[in-house]
């Protein structure tokens, strides 16, 4: 009885949040030429752009778009979900392809869009951005936001003074660590592991060489159960990650350094690489280092063809609900072909200055120097991140395994194994199903995909 009370009052709560707070434009009575849109609180600049496309929309189309931002990005299922019981209506939603995995996706509350976007559309964006976006065959959003990567920065000045070529094997990057070992005595390589959310991060790295780029399907297997997770490729990942530490590379610092201590380090020259998401460039340059920085491929480890870098891009995408009016499913529509056309979708993806990755083809993405070298060294390299595709009980297992296994606690074969019993423990106790687009009931399938 408690705990139904305390759901009770939570969904109370949720619908107090939608009726009090949030940036609304209210319009007197919904006419039946409205399309309502929500999104988690965005950028002053984002909303900015996007009030200029409803406007202009309005004027070529008629249909008069009322928006509201509310909550922040993990906390938008929630929220969507009250709107759903409340009967509160949405046409046009932005969320991001990890949330669409779970929950919305399982939740059947995310409209499948193969049937609603045209090859017009699709054919706006560069090739390779909507990987991310596809689940199942089934196309589930389009992004209107910049993308992200994982990439090693390195102190290029350093390696010009003491000599160092730009490392693109184990064996170089070992041999580069020991000269800055002997030379400065500081740390070659850190990562903010202190933030336990970035272990996964190498895994993703290491998980693709040790399978020839096949990385994300073999996870795929073993999240539908048609294979374990405690393969050779699935310990040899884990190794390599040991191999780092092992070899000097990366040293115990790591375990208790957070973002801000990781950029502080590099910044001050205590460390001459960090493995970073590309995020980190920002707070790099605004603390102005008297130093030049690069990028370097991720080492390609003994017994490995190539380096991988874990890549997404797809939040901030516009979805629709499953929940939908059938009646607005077309202005949607209408709305997405707009919103999409690369000269409104400019403003929205240039709104805080341009992208650093290449998202439409008519969309020029940034000319830094730095950013065009990321794009060189990470962008032909890269995988979906994994966490974007494994439930969050199985990347906990990883962001425990991964240091434990940096600091000595545990093996390579016990890491693999808290791995598949965070899978076991889901199934069993969850019901888990990975291909929740195969899995909905009668009903649910009626409101995810459309009638052709």
């Amino acid at each position: 009885m408690k705990k139904i009370i305390t759901l009770a009052l939570s969904s109370l709560l949720f619908l107090t949040l939608l009726t009090g707070c949030g940036q609304k434009n209210e319009t007197p009575e919904d006419d039946g030429n409205t399309l309502h849109f929500f999104s988690y609180v965005l950028t002053d600049e984002q909303t900015a752009a996007y009030e200029e496309i409803f406007a202009d929309f309005e004027e070529e189309t008629g249909i008069h778009v009322e928006a509201s931002y509310q909550g922040t990005w993990s906390e938008a299922p929630e929220l969507l979900n009250s709107m759903k019981l409340s009967g509160t209506p949405v046409d046009i939603f932005i969320q991001g392809v990890g949330l669409i995995q779970s929950p919305l996706g399982p939740g059947a509350m995310i409209k499948d869009l193969t049937n609603i976007v045209d090859e017009e559309v699709l054919n706006r964006y560069e090739d390779g951005v909507l990987d991310s976006c596809y689940m199942g065959d089934h196309l589930w959003c389009l992004p209107m936001a910049d993308g992200g990567a994982w990439t090693i920065m390195y102190n290029k000045t350093m390696f010009e003074e003491l000599g160092l070529e730009v490392p693109t094997t184990f064996d170089e990057l070992t041999e580069a660590a020991a000269t800055i070992n002997e030379e400065l005595g500081i740390t070659p390589m850190m990562i903010n592991g202190k933030d336990t959310w970035a272990w996964p991060g190498l895994y993703m790295s290491t998980y693709a060489e040790a399978t020839d780029g096949q990385s994300v399907e073999n996870v795929e297997a073993f999240l539908n159960g048609d294979k374990t997770f405690d393969g050779e490729a699935e310990i040899q990942a884990f190794e390599w990650i040991a191999d780092l530490f092992d070899a000097g590379i990366m040293k115990a610092d790591s375990l208790d350094t957070d973002t801000t201590g990781l950029v502080a380090s590099f910044v001050q020259e205590r460390v001459a690489m960090i493995f970073t998401l590309d995020s980190t460039l920002s707070d790099i340059r605004n603390a102005s280092p008297d130093f030049e920085y690069g990028v370097l491929p991720y080492p390609i480890m003994d017994g490995a063809s190539d380096y991988y870098y874990g890549y997404g891009i797809g939040d901030g995408s516009l979805c629709i609900p499953a929940f939908i009016d059938d009646a607005n499913l077309e202005k949607a529509a209408l709305f997405i072909e707009f919103a999409t056309r690369p000269e409104n979708a400019e403003k929205v993806l240039n709104a805080g200055g341009a992208t650093k990755f290449k998202i439409m083809k008519e969309v020029d993405n940034s000319d830094d120097a730095f950013v065009q070298e990321m794009n060189e060294v990470v962008t032909p390299h890269a995988v979906t991140y994994l966490d974007w595709i494994w439930p969050a009980q199985i990347n906990d297992a990883f962001c425990q395994a991964i240091p434990a296994l940096a600091s000595g606690t545990i093996t390579s074969e016990e890491a693999v194994t808290m791995v598949q019993n965070a899978y076991d423990t889901i199934v069993r106790e969850n019901d888990y199903i990975y291909a929740w687009w195969d899995n909905f009931t009668e009903e649910e399938a009626q409101m995810v995909y459309p009638a052709e």
